[in-house]
């Protein structure tokens, strides 16, 4: 099975909003990017970043190749099933946008071989962005299902032409979301559309 994730943003806001703390709870720390030794380098290079990190003493600083990919990947021993109400989250730090693709970072998180190579986008920013993966965010490539322990992760991002883009990545959690309120919208008003809409996606909501 292979887990692909992104979300198209409507706008490209400067930075992206994290998600609220009362919003996900019952927290696991997965991989706390503390040793980039402990990751394949498969594109573009990495090294351990002391400077900008959010958690523990370092991040996984990973650059793309020249106009290229950079990409890494871990295996471990049996992640912990997303089931039916967990999400992902992964704090990544951008000091430079400009050196990055227009697309964003790409994740993949999977239980057996690597099945459909499929490129989703999420919101990018300069400064520490959260990547928030909710069960709707996923693509379910092969027969497994979200129940199934995973066992694998890959990172990947690209510079821009010509460019060499840099994110650093760190903390790696499995949280159980759990809304907190729910908006609607009724009467079919075009301000929906031309005013809320906007608003909600720029927070990533």
């Amino acid at each position: 099975m292979s887990l692909t994730t992104i979300t198209s943003p409507l706008l490209a806001p400067k930075t992206m909003y994290s998600m609220p703390q009362d919003l996900v709870k019952e927290s696991t720390l997965i991989d706390g990017f503390e040793d980039f030794t402990e990751w394949t380098v498969n594109h573009g290079s990495a090294a351990d970043d002391a400077v900008n990190y959010k958690e523990g003493t370092q991040s996984v600083e990973l650059t793309t190749d020249v106009g290229g990919e950079g990409e890494i990947q871990k295996s471990a021993q049996a992640w912990p099933a997303l089931g039916t109400d967990k999400c992902l989250r992964i704090w990544f730090y951008i000091d430079d946008v400009s050196l990055l693709h227009a697309g964003g970072t790409y994740v993949e998180y999977w239980e057996t071989d690597y099945v459909d190579k499929q490129k989703y986008w999420h919101y990018k920013g300069e400064g520490w962005n959260l990547l928030h993966i909710g069960q709707g965010d996923w693509i379910i490539s092969g027969d497994g299902s979200l129940d199934d322990l995973m066992d694998k992760i890959r990172i990947r991002c690209y510079g821009a032409v010509g460019l060499q883009g840099i994110i650093s990545y760190d903390a790696m959690y499995q949280a159980k979301c759990e809304p907190a309120i729910i908006l609607s919208f009724d009467d079919n008003h075009t301000s929906v559309y031309d005013i809320a809409w906007p608003i909600l996606r720029q927070r990533n909501m």
